[in-house]
């Protein structure tokens, strides 16, 4: 504001959803492990950053140049956020039945919003294969965390599922924390 002080006008976690990134790969890779399609040790072939209709990675290609192989595994694609590997697992693994991918997506909870104790949560998005505007490179995208839309509240959500052994739990907001009756 022009006054110089401090106020919220807008909640970005709950009401802006966007395209999360990388950080929707463990989404990705919870669905390749827990189908029984991938082991962190598996080996991909680097091809040379190129997949299906994408630009080539251009990091596998230094990738490659720096460490002599045209094979990487799914742990280092994992440790990189490479493009490339998630691209080409999501497509290897799902192109011919993308709606378990999607399925998978949604056990999770990323693709609906969850009641909240405040007014205005954005839904997230999550495209469907089943519609007419699914696309041939759908697919390559949701895998890096694009053509999708989320809260960044319904990925902290997701991350704390992880950290709390698989069990999500609605957030709530605390107004204060108290031991005794006293506030902390």
């Amino acid at each position: 504001s022009t006054s110089g002080a401090l106020g919220e006008t807008y909640n970005m976690a709950i009401g802006r959803a966007g395209e999360p990134g990388s950080v929707f790969k463990s989404a990705i890779l919870m669905s390749l492990v827990e189908d029984g399609k991938v082991r962190l040790s598996d080996k991909l072939p680097t091809n040379h950053g190129k997949i299906g209709k994408f630009d080539a990675d251009q990091h596998i290609v230094d990738y490659e140049r720096r460490y002599h192989t045209d094979e990487i595994t799914v742990m280092h694609g994992y440790e990189t956020s490479s493009n490339y590997v998630f691209r080409k697992l999501a497509i290897d693994n799902y192109e011919s039945n993308s709606k378990k991918l999607l399925d998978n997506l949604y056990l999770y909870k990323l693709g609906e919003a969850f009641d909240f104790d405040l007014n205005g949560f954005t839904a997230p998005y999550l495209p469907s294969p089943e519609s007419s505007t699914w696309s041939g490179t759908d697919l390559g995208s949701i895998a890096i965390g694009y053509a999708v839309k989320e809260t960044p509240m319904n990925i902290v959500t997701f991350y704390n599922a992880i950290a709390n052994k698989g069990r999500m739990m609605k957030p709530y907001l605390v107004e204060d924390i108290e031991r005794n009756g006293i506030v902390k």
